[in-house]
């Protein structure tokens, strides 16, 4: 048994979702996973089965809720917002995680004087205020949001709008989130990882756009990046075999 094989065999792949969706969004790219990797969904605060009701602002709520979760040396798949936690917790456990896997994740989510690679501000904050009285009508129209550029993305729709009737999420969870997405900057947390860091976007997110690959680079030379090709905001739902290979293909190139 070469080196890779056995560390590949003793891995923990903890897959975190992103805003709106409870980790049974990710249970079917979990699925496609070789068993060696022993994926498992990681729920947010809020979210799913993890049932915290207060929540604190800032990006450490989540990240500190977690850390008891994460297994030292593991790798983390982090999808949208998740991909910002897993950040935060590969910083802070330094040395005591493999990899982490942004998917269609960005150190930081908004546009700014200098980082044109975001969204505006306008819309999240737009979204935020509409929490309160149109829950369902914000989640509707990010599932829009999440499908636009996918090859299919009616099917997308279809798809994310199924797993939404037996989403679990808190209202304060959602609030929160959209307040780490608006104010949370993690560019330099992102320089100072010392493990392996792999991107892989969608190469046509409207939502974080293929330019983030190459900036995140300038911060990280050393971030393997890649694309799923024709694919939006949830490449796993549109593209679930081909996310899962790239993820494992590009774990296997970085010898994890």
């Amino acid at each position: 048994m070469t080196r890779t094989d056995k560390n590949q065999e003793q891995a923990v792949l903890g897959i975190i979702h992103g805003w709106g969706f409870d980790s049974q969004i990710m249970a079917d790219l979990a699925a496609e996973f070789p068993t060696r990797w022993n994926a498992r969904l990681i729920d947010m605060p809020g979210y799913g089965n993890n049932h915290v009701t207060k929540f604190a602002r800032g990006i450490d709520h989540f990240a500190d809720n977690l850390i008891s979760t994460v297994l030292p040396h593991s790798i983390l798949v982090g999808w949208s917002l998740g991909g910002m936690v897993a950040i935060k917790i590969a910083h802070s456990m330094q040395d005591k995680i493999k990899a982490i896997v942004l998917l269609a994740s960005t150190p930081c989510f908004v546009s700014k004087h200098d980082w044109p690679h975001g969204i505006e501000s306008t819309m999240i904050d737009d979204m935020a205020k509409r929490l309160d009285t149109e829950v369902d009508g914000v989640l509707q129209e990010f599932i829009g949001l999440t499908a636009r550029g996918d090859i299919s993305p009616r099917e997308t729709i279809r798809e994310l709008k199924l797993i939404h009737k037996t989403n679990k999420t808190d209202p304060g969870a959602l609030l929160h989130g959209l307040d780490v997405l608006l104010n949370t900057d993690l560019r330099k947390e992102l320089s100072e990882l010392k493990c392996r860091v792999i991107m892989l976007l969608g190469d046509r997110d409207q939502l974080v756009p293929r330019s983030t690959g190459d900036a995140a680079r300038e911060i990280l030379p050393s971030i393997h990046l890649n694309f799923i090709k024709a694919t939006g905001h949830a490449p796993f739902i549109s593209k679930k075999k081909e996310t899962a290979e790239a993820i494992n293909n590009s774990l296997c190139v970085c010898a994890l």
